[in-house]
């Protein structure tokens, strides 16, 4: 211990005191002092919810946040690609071009097969979970009307490509619920 001048305070320290000496103590790399703040912490006994319920019920609001962050990022993705095939029409009307239509198609498919991959993911996820999607997005009600407007997209066929997204997205959502469990 590098200096100890409030230990014959620690049972009076303040929570926030304590925070404050605790954090000092790790900034000067005394150990023995941020130990000895830990264990000299009052203790208090609490009465709340069951983890087991309140830590999945969490846990669902994360992993809706998750899905609701991957969703929009494709979502802006394909955006991106759909605004890059209005810029190149009009930019041919003015004789300016440097990406093929060819290139640009080919660009929206693979968004539109991403989109497909996050969407399948969900519904894997909540499969094997056995929750019910719209259930488990109603924390994010926009991504539900986002899905809704996209159905014609997200209706596609399933091939390798858009599995192996589904189901890197289902375990990433699969992870944050465990999470809650331990």
């Amino acid at each position: 211990m590098k200096r100890t001048p409030l230990r014959q305070y620690n049972d009076r320290l303040s929570p926030d005191e304590r925070f404050r000496l605790a954090l000092a103590a790790l900034g000067r790399e005394d150990e023995a002092e941020v130990l000895l703040l830990h264990q000299t912490c009052p203790t208090a006994a609490y009465t709340m919810p069951d983890h087991a319920f309140s830590g999945q019920w969490r846990a669902s609001s994360d992993a809706a946040t998750n899905f609701a962050l991957m969703w929009y990022a494709v979502h802006l993705r394909l955006m991106e690609a759909q605004w890059m095939r209005a810029a190149r029409t009009d930019a041919a009307r003015r004789g300016l071009t440097d990406a093929t239509e060819n290139e640009i198609v080919i660009v929206l498919i693979e968004r539109c097969r991403e989109l497909r991959g996050v969407h399948a993911g969900l519904l894997l996820f909540c499969e094997r979970a056995r929750l019910d999607w719209w259930a488990l997005l109603a924390w994010w009600p926009p991504v539900i009307e986002e899905i809704e407007k996209m159905r014609s997209v997200l209706d596609g066929e399933m091939d390798e490509g858009i599995a192996d997204i589904a189901e890197g997205v289902c375990r990433s959502l699969a992870g944050v619920l465990a999470g809650a469990r331990r």
